[in-house]
Order: C-alpha cells, then structure tokens, then sequence
C-alpha cells in the first residue's frame, strides 16, 4: 500500500507541500476540487497540466479529488439540483487528469429502504455513478454516518460508478463500528482510503446526531462532544489488524493521511506518516561503484531516505565496496561484491544507483533495467547519444524508472530562475551565455577520469554537461538545429611537466607498469542553435587565467539573469525606465538529497520526474553534437 495525505492538511503552498510531502516519504496528494485553488470551475486544461507538471517534479501522483461540497450530501432534492450536474463536472476533470477517484461524503443513508431521502440519494448516486463509470472513474463515499452493512445494501443498489472511500476513524469515533469489520463487508467496493484515528467519547446509535439531516421530523439530541479526533495509533482503530484486512480484500492502494486538528499540520502529518511507513516494505537499494561521487553525494543522501536499505554495495576494488559497506550499511545485511551481476540477480534488490566511470553507465543501467531493477545512474547518460537512447528504450519495455544524476536540476537557484523566466519576468530569452572556467584543475590527472575510453571526455563532459542541462531545464524544449564546438589539450598535454593546485585530487595508484593518460580535452568552446534560442559556452578544467569562472546568462528582451554555479543568482531588469538589479532570496534544499527523495517516490508512483532519462536525452543529443563537431572541425547539424 501507498502512503498519500490530503494536500489541504499541510497548510502549505501547493509547491512547498509537494517538496515537503516527498520528503515525509509521501507519493500521492488528495486535491480538493471543491473549492480552493483547485476548483473545478477554474481548472483549464493549461491549468490541469501545471498541477501534473508540479507533482511530477518530486514524482507524486494525485491518489484521489475530493469533491466534498458541504450541506447534507445528496439528501436533499432541492440540493441534488446543482450538486448532481456539479459532481458530472468533477467526474469531467477527472477523467481529463486522469485521475481514477473522486471522494464525497453523500449524506447519511436512513435505515428504511423506502424512506423518501434514501430514494433521493439512491436516484442521484445511481446517475453520477453511471455518468463515472462512462469516463472510467469511480465515485467513493466516505464512510463514518452509518454501519458498514447498510453501506453495503445501498452500494449493491447502485449499479456502477460508486465506490468507497474508507476513513476507519470516522467509523470508530461516529457509530463505533469495528473498521476490521466493515472491511470484509465492503472490501469489493474499497477504492480510496483515509488514514486518520480517534475516540469515541459518547455512543450514538444514528449518525444523523453527528452529521446532521434535512429530514424535519428528526431533532438533535446530543448537546456533548461525540468524538475526538487524535494522532495515528493513539486511537480505537486497531491498524495493525486494519491493515491485513485491507491486504486480505486484496486493497493495496492509498493510505492517505487526513488531518483536521492540531496547531502544527506538518509535524502531525510527520508523526503520521512515520507511524504507517511502518507498516510498508521498505525499497532495497544497490550502489555500484563506491568511489567519490557515491561517498560524497549518493550514499549520503541514501541514508536519509525514509524506508529505503542498501543491501549491496559493489566495487571492482572489493575494499572500496567493505569499506562503504561498514559505513552505510546495515550490519549482517548489507553484502559488499565486486561483480555487479550479483546484485541483478537477486529479486529483492529494487533499485541500482549507478556510479561508475562513464562507460559503464549505459551499460550497467540497461542491465539494470531489463532485469527488473529501477535505475538512477551519475552523468553524462553515456558515452555517446545511442547508447542514451537504448537506455529509455529498454525503460520504457520494463516499464521500470531510469533517472539521472543531475542534481543541478533539484538546485534551489535554479528552480527559482526557472520560475522567474516562465512567469516572464525577463520577457523573452534569445540567448545563453555560460562559462564553466578553472585554473589548473585537472581532476584525477593521469587516471581514468582523463582517460577518454573510460570517461568519454573532458570538462565537457564533466562540468559543460550540467551547465547544458540546467539551460534546458530552465528554458524547456527547444528543438536543437546545430551544433559547433573546439576542444583543446594543451596546458596539461605534458602530464610529467603539468603541476596543479594543491587542492586538486589526483588519480590513484596504478598498476606496476601502467602509464598515467590524459587524452581528454581540458578546455571547450562552442555555440548551440536551437528553434528559440542559442546558447554559446567556454569551460576549462586548466586555463592559463588565475580565475575561476562558473556561471550561466539567461538574456532576455526584458530582462536578464547571471545564475551561479550551486548558488544564488543576480536579476537585472528595466521597470519604468529605472535599471534595477538585485539579488532575491530563496529558500534553500540539498539538491543531493532532493535528486534521491524524487528517485524514491518515481520509483512508487511510476510518475517520471524532471530526472527521467527521457528528459535528459536533449541534453545527450547535443552533448554528442558536440563531440562529433569537435572532432570533424566543424559545425554539426541535427
């Protein structure tokens, strides 16, 4: 089962409520279409497409709409008049979203079948089902007014399109029904799910006491507290019998979290979700390559993954994978290997994070992949553009998730750019001018990061690829036309002569005999033309300029942006004649970490994030451009 919450709840921004429920190891958001900001009334199509758009970049999905619009439900006829229509309209949405569940409360159903009120529900139930099941959605009531059997008699009355949306506190703390009970009673009919507890406080046997009715002839008779709502566990639902009935119907869809007390929402939904997490299986990880970039940046983030284990972690230097092993694992689990194919092997292993040198990163990935595991391998994709290419094409035959490390995409500069260019602030960008510039910092000279068999190439490959990559993620699609790049060895072509800052790591030891290589390009210049702008860039790793330089220039028709490389970034702009610059704030998140929380929850939901490889297979296409450019001395075409 999936663990979801009601986006309401967080008391958020809708955009920091998916940041922030990704990271609660949340995968799916109910989204009240009711009212609110996303009102059924106002949802264009461009609109719908900016809510999916949203969700997928931490990869949530919407686990249910909440069209709950108040009053009593559909008791009244008078009401059914607008609701009835209004509820088709929700159903209309859905169905263009694609999302599969509307909720509701319907009212409280009378006991007698022949009960004027009973009939008026039934009528309007049976019409918004049949239009529901239409348009391949199905609309749940939520449960809590009345006994799970006299659900069940009026849902077996209603031919298709309804549902349940099962909230087992509402049923402990309004009419005391065992939640484990009405389980085995409507199991066939469960679709949706609350994840909410609380007590009892004073026993009623009609749940029109608590909610209410239109029918004249009843009067209130309770003037105390019925029930209370409190935290996941501390209530009358017994959730770990709960929960195996749910299995036992065969239900494993959403848990979703619904808070309506508390002065602090967010920590309550914390507390909430840890609480079912649980209950769930935790995702089994596979590192392959234990070097740097997995000490420094993957295993790190791994660690702070809400239910994910390593199981193994794999090297060719079998004391790079011990040690990693000791520090990351889980002792008496955790299993260090120096061939990877062990780790294909086993059908526990999830996932495999792939941090090789470059040339086994298409190859270890589409192994991965067409063995059943998910997959986020480091940057560049690969070697070269096809070999991206057969990796989304063996993603998309598993059906299985193919990230990419590019974490630059998860920085919080970047994604503040990016929201100041799309709401065209800066007016039209026509240009991209970046520079990616060190002096003398050759990273690991001599072994196989400058060996261009292992690693593919230079600082393009190396730095010029996230630079690219943020470019394309800030500006969106955009055709690439052509093309030209030189690259250039010169300062470190000598590797006895070459010396570097002390601070730069150097390769390590070599086999007896093995000669120190670096034929990759140390420096790289060049332009893209695309159909909506063109983007020009000069990198080096070893410059003869004591200056280091690392920046990316957004020009606009309006405006302009310098954004710096994992940093913040300047805004200029003319507003009423006055020149203006300034350096905005923002709230800053561990892209590291992000890139993983997004991995994690892709990997649940099947939603591809903005690190999909589909996404990144621009970037590789113009990479390679580049390359073949560089190499025929001359301009490339696509």
């Amino acid at each position: 089962m999936k663990i979801g919450a009601m986006a309401v709840s967080f008391k958020l921004p809708f955009q920091e409520t998916v940041r922030k429920a990704a990271e609660l190891g949340i995968t799916g958001l109910q989204i009240s279409i009711s009212k609110g900001e996303f009102n059924v009334d106002d949802m264009t199509d461009e609109r719908i497409a900016d809510l999916k758009k949203t969700l997928s970049l931490f990869g949530l999905e919407i686990s249910a709409f909440c069209g709950d619009m108040g009053g009593h439900g559909y008791m009244d006829k008078a009401e059914n008049t607008w609701k009835v229509p209004r509820s088709k309209k929700m159903v209309d949405l859905a169905a263009k979203a694609g999302v599969k569940v509307i909720t509701t409360h319907i009212g409280v159903i009378p006991f007698d079948e022949a009960d004027p009120i009973y009939q008026e529900m039934l009528s309007a139930l049976t019409e918004i089902g049949a239009y529901a099941a239409e348009n391949g959605v199905t609309f749940a009531i939520e449960t809590g007014p009345e006994k799970a059997a006299v659900l069940k008699k009026f849902l077996d009355a209603v031919p298709c399109g309804v549902g349940v949306n099962l909230d087992p506190a509402n049923f402990r703390m309004v009419i005391s029904q065992d939640p484990v009970e009405a389980v085995r009673l409507l199991g066939k009919y469960i679709v949706h799910t609350h994840a909410k507890d609380g007590k009892n406080l004073y026993p009623i046997t009609d749940g029109r006491e608590a909610y209410g009715t239109c029918d004249p002839t009843f009067r209130k008779k309770v003037f105390r507290p019925i029930y209370k709502e409190v935290a996941l566990g501390k209530g009358q639902v017994c959730w770990k019998e709960y929960l195996q009935a749910l299995q036992d119907v065969g239900y494993n869809g959403y848990l979703t979290i619904e808070r309506e007390c508390g002065l602090f929402p967010v920590k309550d939904i914390q507390k909430a979700a840890d609480f079912l997490l649980g209950y769930t299986p935790k995702l089994v990880y596979a590192v392959v390559g234990c070097g740097s970039i997995a000490n420094g940046l993957h295993f790190p983030a791994i660690r702070k993954m809400k239910n994910v284990v390593v199981k193994y972690t794999c090297d060719i230097v079998i004391e790079r994978a011990e040690k990693a092993r000791d520090k990351y694992g889980v002792a008496g689990y955790t299993k260090a290997v120096a061939d990877y194919h062990e780790i294909l092997a086993d059908p526990e292993v999830d996932a495999v994070v792939v941090c090789t040198h470059t040339f086994l990163h298409c190859v270890i990935a589409k192994e991965a992949l067409l063995a059943g595991k998910n997959c986020l391998s480091e940057k560049p994709v690969g070697m070269y553009y096809q070999q991206a290419l057969e990796v989304s094409e063996a993603a998309k035959q598993t059906g299985k998730i193919s990230n990419i490390g590019v974490c630059c995409r998860y920085n919080s500069g970047v994604e503040a750019v990016k929201r100041i260019i799309d709401s065209g602030r800066i007016g039209k960008v026509y240009h991209v001018f970046n520079s990616f510039r060190s002096f003398r910092r050759v990273p690991g000279i001599g072994g196989e990061f400058t060996n261009k068999a292992h690693s593919g190439g230079g600082v393009l490959h190396d730095l010029g690829v996230h630079n690219l990559d943020q470019i394309l993620y800030v500006l969106g699609d955009s055709k690439p036309l052509t093309a030209s790049c030189c690259t250039y060895l010169e300062v470190a072509k000598d590797y006895d002569t070459y010396h570097s800052r002390h601070d730069v790591w150097t390769a390590s030891e070599r086999k007896d005999g093995e000669k120190p290589v670096c034929d990759v390009e140390e420096y790289a210049t060049g332009l893209v033309r695309t159909e909506h702008y063109s983007i020009n860039f000069s990198g080096a790793w070893a410059q003869n300029i004591d200056h280091d330089e690392s920046f990316i220039d957004f020009l606009g028709d309006k405006g302009g942006i310098r954004l710096k490389y994992c940093g913040g970034f300047e805004l200029f702009t003319d507003e009423n004649r006055k020149f203006h610059k300034c350096k905005p704030k923002f709230k800053t998140y561990k892209m590291d970490v992000c890139e993983h929380i997004a991995f994690r929850t892709s990997i649940i939901t099947g939603v591809k994030t903005r690190a999909h490889i589909d996404n990144l297979l621009p970037t590789a296409q113009i990479l390679d451009g580049l390359y073949r450019s560089a190499a025929a001395n001359q301009e490339v075409q696509f």
